[in-house]
């Protein structure tokens, strides 16, 4: 009798394909093993720090004095006596207006003095000759009266003539323009030739004065309290920084608070002294501001890339003595550069994960990669942009003959260069 052949139907003959494949790979046997995934990252210690609690505003920078000049006489302009921009003391010549009106009403005043004061020597005289004559009735009280009037008078006269030198002194010398402070000018607004007149309209020039410079910023009314609090204590210091130049930077003290609260936007206005002699700030520019309250030491610091969010809160990955992920939930303070202050969930010198912590779950081994920079390798043909960049490379181990899609395939050998024996079939003689 033969033997006896067994028949298996499609799934049954593809069920034990299976296996046998998977036996084949190594991937069914004792324990069934998965494989292993280690997640390399970078990590950083926490430090303790001495730090600063402060508040971050938005400000500008407006300069000590801000002066508009204008004419106070009428008249035309016959001399400038700077260029625009330039860096002028306190009584330095700006314009000229043409004086010669100013000095004719100045020559009028005086010669209507000169006439005052004849007048009065003259009535005084008289008074002085007529005293005697009253007690002889030779004049009669009225008329002498009358004379006492007419000294009296002349005297007034002397005085407004006085006065009429005083001003057109004054209008002489508003006709030679000069600058009130120290500081830099602006563009002029007029030239040579043009007349002008006293108007708060008909600015000639504006200066200001660039150093010391104020600082203007402006906290919510729920801040003031906490200002006030340390304003009490010392002078609080103003950091300043220019948006776009972290370089820029300067100190100021805050020497001014507002004496009420704007009600429309809730704010308190706020002001800072800083010296500028480099003019490295300028009127109008804005600046990042801190108000720097008090200094905390033994302050938690990590880097502010270790800081991850959840929907369970805030929390940080750190790596334990067995190369394992934890995670920590952590409560943080202020930012400090590029670090951040932990107030609960971290203690000095732990190790937080940095880089990595894409795809990373608490437990997950670890491997921490030295952060000292060497030098970058070029990445051959064909190779990932990513190559094995922190936080994005997983070693995994994979089992000999397992296919996995995108793994590269060895190659098989190629023949050898030489006379190749005919294949069979081929018709060539032997």
């Amino acid at each position: 009798m033969g033997a006896r052949t067994r028949k298996f139907g499609a799934p049954g003959g593809l069920l034990l394909g299976a296996a046998l494949c998977l036996a084949g790979c190594g991937l069914l046997g004792e324990g069934d093993q998965k494989p292993k995934v280690t997640h390399r990252v970078t990590t950083s210690k926490a430090q303790l720090a001495t730090v600063d609690q402060y508040l971050e505003e938005i400000g500008n920078i407006v300069a000590l004095e801000v002066v508009n000049i204008t004419p106070q006489v009428s008249g035309k302009i016959i001399k400038i006596h700077f260029t625009d921009g330039q860096e002028v003391q306190a009584g330095d010549a700006l314009f000229t207006i043409d004086p010669r009106p100013y000095e004719a009403q100045l020559a009028q005043a005086e010669a209507s003095l000169a006439r005052s004061e004849a007048e009065l020597e003259l009535n005084r005289m008289k008074l002085d000759r007529s005293r005697d004559l009253v007690p002889q009735d030779y004049l009669s009280p009225q008329d002498f009266d009358q004379l006492k009037t007419e000294v009296a008078t002349s005297e007034a006269s002397v005085l407004q003539n006085k006065a009429e030198i005083a001003e057109a002194k004054l209008n002489l010398d508003y006709c030679y323009i000069k600058s009130p402070i120290d500081g830099k000018t602006g563009v002029r607004k007029v030239d040579i030739g043009n007349v002008v007149e006293p108007s708060n309209q008909d600015v000639l020039l504006t200066i200001q004065r660039l150093d010391p410079v104020y600082v203007d910023f402006t906290v919510t009314e729920s801040k003031l309290n906490l200002v006030r609090k340390y304003e009490d204590i010392n002078d609080l210091d103003v950091e300043v920084t220019v948006p776009d130049n972290a370089d820029l930077t300067g100190t100021a003290k805050l020497y001014f608070v507002d004496n009420a609260i704007d009600p429309q936007t809730g704010t308190v206005l706020m002001r800072g002294i800083m010296q500028n002699q480099a003019r490295r700030f300028w009127p109008g520019q804005f600046v990042r501001v801190k108000v720097l309250l008090r200094r905390l030491p033994n302050s938690v610091l990590i880097p502010q890339g270790a800081v991850q969010i959840s929907q369970d809160g805030t929390f940080v990955y750190t790596v334990n003595s067995s190369q394992q992920a934890e995670k920590r939930m952590v409560r943080l303070g202020q930012r400090q550069g590029k670090n951040v202050v932990v107030e609960d969930g971290v203690t000095a010198g732990e190790a937080v994960i940095t880089t990595g912590q894409i795809m990373l779950a608490p437990g997950m081994q670890v491997q921490v990669i030295p952060t000292k920079p060497t030098e970058p390798k070029t990445p051959g043909p064909g190779a990932s942009p990513l190559g094995n960049q922190p936080g994005r490379a997983v070693n995994v181990d994979v089992p000999d003959g397992l296919d996995i899609p995108g793994r590269s395939k060895p190659k098989p050998d190629k023949p050898k260069a030489g006379p190749q024996p005919p294949s069979q079939g081929s018709g060539g003689a032997p």
